[in-house]
């Protein structure tokens, strides 16, 4: 390697990443044991900073780059001030990218949580979809993680994944939506079970569900998407609006008299 050699009172500081790569334009900052600020530099395209000196003294090196993580380091100078170089090493840091759609449709999922998890089950990022779904976490040392991904209207999501590298890492997620159960009874305008009534239930997007009541009067969604519906029964398409964001056991419903 083809090193510069600084001026006396100086300090020329080698800076690469762990691959042995230079980090150019990397900020140095050089401050005293007090923290009293002594000198700044960039580093050159081979990853060299020359910084000056003023005296024989310990002092504290701090280094920070673009996608790396910060980095410190102490510099003892002797007395002479003879001629003085130091090497550190940065370590990335990396960047993941990802949508998350959902499975029907593949239409973006807004306002969901991207988790990534450790493998102490610490969080060391997070990111809330846009409205095109899309998010971006920046920031994570190399490693193994575990990517989450939270919508109240959906089935969670889980995939292991490496970080590393120079380039973002892409990870897209699709979602389910969570299923919940739709149960009640239905009854004509006297009170009595509707017994072998069609019941439905639809939503804005055409989806329709419909089953039968048995002997009871009763009837039963047992896989119902997470949503808004309109409920009909005995052909009328307009009993009730019915929220469906957990699951519901006891609807009554009355059938208007005829």
């Amino acid at each position: 390697m083809n090193r510069r050699r600084r001026a006396a009172g100086g300090v020329t500081v080698w800076v690469f990443n762990t691959e042995g790569r230079p980090v150019p334009r990397a900020r140095l900052t050089l401050v005293d044991r007090g923290g009293q600020l002594l000198g700044q530099g960039e580093a050159r395209a081979d990853g060299s900073c020359n910084l000056s000196v003023p005296e024989a003294d310990p002092y504290v090196l701090l280094v920070g780059a673009t996608g790396h993580l910060p980095g410190v380091t102490n510099i003892e100078v002797a007395a002479r001030l003879l001629p003085t170089e130091t090497v550190l090493l940065l370590r990335e840091v990396a960047t993941v990218r990802g949508k998350v759609t959902e499975d029907t449709l593949y239409m973006p999922v807004p306002e969901a949580l991207a988790l990534f998890m450790d493998e102490s089950g610490l969080v060391t990022g997070s990111a809330v979809t846009s409205g095109d779904g899309c998010f971006e976490i920046a920031g994570l040392r190399p490693g193994g993680y575990t990517l989450m991904v939270i919508h109240h209207e959906y089935e969670h999501w889980l995939r292991r994944v490496i970080v590393g590298g120079n380039e973002p890492l892409l990870a897209d997620a699709t979602l389910t939506r969570r299923l919940l159960s739709c149960r009640g009874v239905v009854r004509d305008a006297r009170g009595r079970p509707a017994t072998e009534t069609v019941v439905s239930l639809t939503d804005g997007s055409g989806l329709e569900l419909r089953v039968r009541t048995d002997q009871s009067g009763k009837f039963d969604f047992p896989t119902v998407p997470q949503g808004l519906y309109v409920l009909g029964a005995a052909d009328r398409s307009d009993l009730m609006r019915v929220l469906v964001d957990k699951d519901l056991s006891d609807m009554d419903v009355t059938l208007p008299d005829v």
